[in-house]
């Protein structure tokens, strides 16, 4: 890129798991997640949320006949997310 291009592109497909959506399962749920959290934001449902959303999902696979794989289980969600200073970690919980 040049000194005066703009913005970077990037991607990742796969059929691990589904042969329409082509990304990895904990890549769709992560997103699904934070998607949620920005909508209870904006819509004054969880009125203490800030914009800067992040999410990792591990997925544990099955490896199928012919090197294919299928998720069978999420064993481990993490979200971290800005939040007003005032509201306290119980509520956070």
């Amino acid at each position: 890129m040049g000194a005066g291009d703009q913005g970077l592109m990037f991607g990742y497909a796969t059929n691990e798991w589904d042969d329409t959506i082509l990304h990895p399962y904990s890549h769709v749920l992560s997103n699904q997640i934070c998607e949620l959290m920005a909508q209870k934001r904006k819509d004054g449902t969880i009125p203490w949320l800030r914009p800067d959303c992040k999410s990792q999902v591990i997925v544990e696979y099955e490896k199928l006949e012919g090197g294919n794989v299928k998720p069978i289980r999420v064993y481990n969600i993490l979200i971290s997310t800005q939040h007003s200073p005032e509201v306290s970690n119980e509520t956070i919980r």
